[in-house]
């Protein structure tokens, strides 16, 4: 032991001899100490991964989804603002939609859109196997058919859109 005056407070404390020596040999980490932390990264990286892979390979259908319902909403509002009939187009296993105004007759001209890669829709029941499925009519007074849309990634995982008739909500189903 040896005495040692602190140099700002001038108070005399005991310091063991070799205190400068064992402060050095416990400053770093021990072995153990570094492989249990180690040891709980990779466990905690083993339990994220698969979840950011699901997450990733859903990634183009949830874009899709939030496009088409995007669409959808603004459709309903053209019906709106503009007073007359809008209509969207689908394809029955297709990867595009047609927005058009509803004419009694003449030439039907509109926008189209493309889904994501890998991404299509899908029939609406299992009885449906026609080329195109039911047009969606959206009105003036803002409603729209009551109608189911399903889409389906390369994976054969789906989600739907679900049309409210009277309200004109396009909601999509949650995760699957």
């Amino acid at each position: 032991m040896r005495r040692v005056r602190n140099q700002r407070s001038g108070v005399a404390c005991v310091q063991p001899a070799n205190s400068s020596k064992s402060a050095a040999r416990n400053a770093g980490f021990t072995l153990i100490e570094l492989l249990l932390v180690l040891g709980l990264l990779v466990t905690v990286t083993s339990l994220v991964m698969p979840a950011m892979g699901r997450y990733q390979r859903a990634m183009p259908l949830n874009q899709a989804v939030s496009m088409i319902q995007s669409e959808l909403t603004r459709t309903r509002l053209l019906a709106i603002d503009e007073a007359i009939t809008w209509t969207v187009e689908l394809k029955a296993d297709g990867d595009t939609f047609q927005r058009h105004r509803k004419f009694d007759g003449g030439a039907r001209s509109g926008e189209t859109f493309q889904l994501p890669d890998g991404v299509r829709f899908g029939p609406t029941s299992k009885n449906n196997s026609a080329e195109t499925l039911q047009p969606l009519h959206f009105y003036a007074d803002g409603t729209v058919t009551n109608a189911t849309l399903v889409l389906l990634d390369s994976e054969g995982i789906q989600r739907e859109l679900i049309l409210d008739r009277l309200t004109g909500t396009i909601r999509p189903t949650t995760n699957l």
